[in-house]
């Protein structure tokens, strides 16, 4: 086949390129990443996979919770508590 996918993300950003949240743990936001480890931008490039294959293909992506840390964080508190947040992706294959 020889053709990529391509996921492209949106949805309110925290902080440069997180995922923003609403939670009681503080201020946090999510970090999207691909299976190998590669950040994601939320309303950026899109991702691209490797080659696609003949039959079915799955895409593997990571989320994960960050802070969001100011520009000179003393100490940094993420509280235990419950969050959402919305994301949304386009797929194109080329």
């Amino acid at each position: 086949m020889g053709k990529k996918a391509h996921a492209a993300f949106t949805g309110v950003t925290a902080g440069t390129d997180l995922l923003a949240v609403s939670a009681s743990a503080g201020d946090v936001g999510v970090r999207l990443t691909s299976d190998l480890g590669t950040n994601i931008a939320i309303n950026g490039p899109a991702w691209q996979s490797g080659n696609l294959v003949q039959g079915d293909n799955v895409l593997h992506f990571k989320a994960m919770l960050k802070t969001i840390a100011p520009a000179a964080p003393a100490t940094v508190t993420v509280n235990e508590g419950d969050f959402t947040g919305q994301a949304n992706f386009t797929l194109s294959y080329l």
